[in-house]
């Protein structure tokens, strides 16, 4: 079955040395992303629970391919398949700064791109604020504001994207 692709690149002025764990650490991942559980299924999958009050139900993810420090593949249960990949290149404040190129393959004919493609979106610019010590409150961000919104994540971050 033929997917949708939503792309994203992300500039981070770190190294994929300190991006790298964000995304395979599980302490950092319920910084940002979701909350893994402790053990692993029969199946080798790891289950995720997400934290945003969404009332999302758990993500089992298998890890296809994963290359230390430069990328990360998984496939999900009801999430797509998802791909990560980091570029180090020279410069910034400390020397290097990382590319990340997020892709997402999303099945199914009743995906709500542009929901998803927004809540992508959220998920790196909260990626970037852990890894300049600021990760997600979800209690926050489960209590809805005075204007009747969740938090929606950092405002004056922006990413470039493409569905295809």
């Amino acid at each position: 079955m033929a997917g949708r692709e939503l792309t994203f690149e992300r500039q981070i002025d770190l190294p994929p040395a300190v991006v790298w764990p964000a995304l395979v650490d599980p302490e950092l991942l319920a910084g940002w992303f979701a909350d893994v559980a402790e053990r692993r299924e029969a199946d080798g999958r790891i289950q995720l629970s997400w934290p945003d009050g969404a009332g999302s139900p758990p993500t089992k993810i298998q890890v296809r391919q994963q290359i230390d420090n430069e990328s990360l593949i998984v496939s999900t249960d009801n999430r797509g398949l998802i791909s990560v990949e980091l570029e180090s290149h020279g410069g910034g404040l400390r020397g290097s700064w990382t590319l990340v190129k997020l892709s997402v393959t999303l099945f199914g004919e009743a995906t709500d791109l542009p929901s998803a493609e927004a809540q992508w979106s959220l998920s790196l610019n909260r990626l970037e604020e852990l890894l300049h010590g600021r990760p997600v409150d979800w209690a926050a961000v489960r209590r809805p504001s005075p204007g009747g919104r969740s938090d929606s994540g950092p405002a004056h971050l922006s990413t470039h994207s493409n569905i295809r």
